[in-house]
């Protein structure tokens, strides 16, 4: 008997550069967090567009349907924090309010759409972020967080898994606007485990329930 086809956790997102990803973490760095906490680590941190599941074959169709997302590159600003209660208590890095990040967000759930990828849908209070934790009930942030400039010219397709990001394909834009779809380095950024993120970064990373 054939086994059904296994489905698999996929995000449409952008990822900061080093430049935006250091002050992100700058941010991290200004937050109290509880014993606990999942800090998200450095190679994760990303602002989610849509997110879907999808078998590995179709997986292709949804490529070629990102492949034809009209995108111009824009530029983003972080500058808002907050604990947001909820199932697992994200500590958050909001954005503000973005045209370009809109058209980029419509257009991408639309693609999906059509299609055939069912989309999540957010709840009317929710903001285009980036998590810095979950399970950070009682986290408090020290200090006011710094404005992050985040130059925004390519978003990516990444499979999410155990705690783990896998950069599938990403997309970007040439200098005539055309979108240049393009595979990625098929590549897990994130680190191993959390005995050797303790050796290499200290116990900042080094969270009881990392990879959960």
């Amino acid at each position: 008997m054939r086994r059904p086809a296994l489905s698999r956790k996929l995000l449409i997102a952008l990822r900061p550069g080093r430049a935006s990803r250091d002050a992100i973490q700058a941010c991290q760095d200004q937050w109290t967090w509880p014993e606990g906490t999942w800090v998200t680590p450095p190679y994760c941190l990303h602002l989610t567009l849509a997110c879907c599941h999808a078998t590995r074959e179709a997986e292709e169709v949804l490529h070629a349907a990102l492949a034809g997302v009209p995108f111009q590159p824009f530029r983003l600003r972080l500058h808002e924090v907050a604990a947001w209660r909820g199932k697992r208590w994200p500590a958050v890095f909001l954005a503000q309010p973005n045209h370009g990040l809109d058209q980029l967000r419509h257009d991408v759930r639309h693609a999906l759409l059509l299609a055939g990828f069912p989309v999540w849908r957010e709840k009317a209070s929710w903001r285009p972020h980036v998590t810095l934790g979950y399970d950070a009930r009682g986290a408090r942030c020290s200090a006011a967080p710094p404005t992050v400039d985040w130059p925004v010219r390519e978003f990516f397709l990444i499979h999410s898994h155990d705690g783990l990001h896998d950069v599938l394909h990403r997309y970007a834009t040439a200098p005539g606007g055309l979108i240049l779809p393009s595979q990625a380095p098929h590549r897990t950024e994130s680190f191993i485990s959390a005995s050797a993120l303790q050796r290499l970064q200290g116990a900042r990373w080094a969270q009881p329930d990392l990879f959960r």
